[in-house]
């Protein structure tokens, strides 16, 4: 399928990811913490939305994976 690009907040993305992985980053004894220079102030960036979530799980899930493996 084709991007559908568009302004994108990548803090908020990233935001509901890491509360989406809380939970099991919680069992697995991990801490994932997200800052900013301006935590309220939005990231903005030209992306599709969905292409970007799945970007940024792919790199958390591998971290996690790397973490548990060391």
């Amino acid at each position: 399928p084709r991007a559908e690009l568009r302004r994108v907040d990548v803090g908020e993305v990233l935001r509901s990811l890491l509360e989406f992985l809380q939970e099991s980053h919680r069992h697995a004894g991990i801490q994932a913490v997200l800052e900013a220079d301006d935590d309220d102030a939005p990231h903005w960036a030209l992306a599709d939305e969905d292409q970007l979530r799945r970007l940024f799980l792919n790199l958390l899930q591998n971290a996690r994976e790397a973490m548990e493996s060391a």
